[in-house]
């Protein structure tokens, strides 16, 4: 944990640092099953419980903040991607204080258009946006380390905060991470390790 001091630490600060701490716990936790499963030859059946909580946990706790790009730029925001393919229209690089652009990971001009950050047709975007994410290994696989290690803000330009790629572009993270645990309890590798 970490030493308050509520002079120089803000809540927001607190708050953020404090979900680093449970993640960091909830890994250490799911490590730590896996070593006592291996000694011990304990079989998932036997600690079925734990080790769902601890998957939860990691699922649930992404790393991964959704801000727009002309929100003011917080402390509490880490390590900021841009996840657009065009850059915001009239917001300064200095300004907007990013970190990384990862324009492959926005979705093609083809189906930006297409969806038009209409609602109705939400779900067969994200279908069609997940499949291109599926195509776009090198690029997920960057996003995927980055907000592994520390916190991570994906940064968007689209007016629409519910229906927009970064809500998408995490949802598709959190599954990714799902699939990951699961291949972990059924012995494979997962990807990127």
């Amino acid at each position: 944990m970490f030493p308050f001091d509520p002079q120089s630490q803000t809540v927001a600060y607190r708050c953020a640092r404090l979900q680093d701490d449970l993640v960091a716990a909830s890994r250490i936790f799911q490590t730590t099953l896996e070593s006592f499963r291996a000694r011990d030859n304990i079989r998932p059946e036997h600690c079925t419980y734990q080790w769902q909580r601890a998957s939860r946990l990691l699922i649930e706790n992404v790393n991964i903040q959704l801000k727009r790009v002309y929100d003011s730029p917080a402390q509490t925001d880490g390590f900021r991607i841009l996840v657009d393919r065009l850059w915001p229209r009239g917001v300064l690089k200095e300004k907007a204080q990013i970190d990384l652009w990862l324009r492959e990971l926005a979705p093609s001009a083809a189906l930006r258009k297409w969806f038009g950050h209409d609602p109705a047709k939400w779900e067969e975007f994200k279908e069609r946006y997940f499949a291109e994410l599926d195509g776009r290994g090198e690029g997920v696989e960057e996003l995927a380390k980055r907000t592994r290690r520390s916190r991570g803000t994906l940064v968007y330009g689209a007016k629409n905060e519910r229906h927009n790629n970064a809500v998408a572009l995490r949802e598709f993270l959190k599954r990714r991470v799902a699939k990951d645990r699961a291949k972990q309890e059924s012995g494979q590798r997962p990807r990127g390790e």
